[in-house]
Parts: C-alpha cells; sequence; structure tokens
C-alpha cells in the first residue's frame, strides 16, 4: 500500500494522517510541536523523582521510627541510671555526716 501510495503522491511518501515523511506528530500546535518536548521532558523527571522519593521513604519510614525508639530507649536507660547514681550519693553523703545530739 506505501508503494501505491508513493506512486501515486508524486515520489513523496504521505502516509494515513496525509502527513509527508510518515510520522505521526499528534496534534499541531501553532506554537510549533517542538516546544513542549522539554516540558514534558521535565515534568517526566518530576514524576520519576516523585516515586523515587515516595519508595524511599516508605522503605525508609520504618528504620527511621526504629532508630528514634531506639534512641529514647537509651535516653530512659541513661536517665535511670543517672537517678541511681543520684540516690547513691545522696544516700553516702547523709551516712556521711555525723549526727550530733545537743
Amino acid at each position: 500500500m506505501s508503494c501505491e501510495m508513493h506512486s501515486m503522491t508524486g515520489g513523496v511518501g504521505r502516509s494515513e494522517t496525509g502527513r509527508p515523511g510518515g510520522r505521526r506528530e499528534g496534534i499541531p500546535s501553532p506554537l510549533g510541536a517542538t516546544m513542549f518536548k522539554p516540558v514534558l521532558g521535565l515534568a517526566a523527571l518530576g514524576v520519576a523523582g516523585y516515586v523515587a522519593y515516595k519508595m524511599v521513604m516508605a522503605l525508609l519510614v520504618p528504620v527511621m521510627a526504629l532508630m528514634a525508639g531506639l534512641l529514647i530507649f537509651a535516653i530512659k536507660g541513661a536517665v535511670a541510671v543517672l537517678l541511681v547514681w543520684l540516690a547513691y550519693r545522696l544516700y553516702r553523703k547523709l551516712m556521711a555526716t555525723p549526727t550530733t545530739v545537743a
């Protein structure tokens, strides 16, 4: 069919769309078809970045929650040790002072 169309149009290859060259370009724009290619590339990059961000966050949120839990547990343990140490020092200080009855 393309050979017949080629011979009927006088050597210019036209496709089913009626455009020369046989390419499908989509909806013609008064501003030019190549104007929106950088915008579409930037939009695709943005969508890919958003998807990558969501995937990384889905994988890292449990790890960050675990690390936060371990940090809080360590702080709680440090406070408990500090309170025991303070109680021991206070006990030693109170027992070391002589009690005089006048």
